[in-house]
């Protein structure tokens, strides 16, 4: 008997943290002092929309196009003040979506284009082809945004 009542204040907190967490919209950041990398860009280009792409590792695997399956690792900052805001290597779990037609927001989508399986991008992605004014989630509005991205797989049917 004590134990299913332990059980159920457990899984009472639990569910009370985790209403708490999606309440406030503040995304699990285990390692907030992580800044972007310094490394020196192997490539850099300004695509036309804005969005610097900065290669900081390339990869030899296949070429990220639209409609593929991809499974990424990702941090973000804020470009102002290089506060982090998301990372799925601090919560743990790979981030995948079917690019193209799952739209992270406009900048990243057009940014990581043709980047390769292996490979290691840096964007920096201008307010308009981020959140916007409104914001989203973590991301008030306004904000620019730097995003450094792992491709890990791209599946294809």
């Amino acid at each position: 008997m004590l134990r299913r009542s332990m059980i159920v204040v457990f899984l009472a907190l639990l569910g009370a943290f985790s209403a708490c967490q999606s309440a406030d919209k503040t995304p699990f950041v285990r390692f907030p002092k992580h800044k972007p990398s310094t490394i020196k860009p192997l490539r850099t280009e300004t695509l036309e929309n804005g969005v610097v792409v900065e290669d900081l590792k390339l990869g030899e695997g296949l070429s990220l196009k639209n409609n593929d399956d991809v499974t990424m690792h990702f941090s973000g900052w804020f470009k102002d003040d290089l506060t982090k805001f998301d990372s799925s290597i601090d919560r743990g779990v790979y981030l995948q979506y079917l690019h193209g037609v799952h739209k992270i927001n406009e900048g990243w989508d057009a940014g990581v284009l043709g980047m390769r399986v292996g490979g290691k991008r840096r964007l920096i992605i201008p307010c308009d082809l981020g959140y916007g004014q409104e914001g989203r989630g973590p991301v008030p509005g306004g904000k620019d945004l730097i995003y450094e991205i792992d491709l890990l797989q791209i599946k294809r049917k």
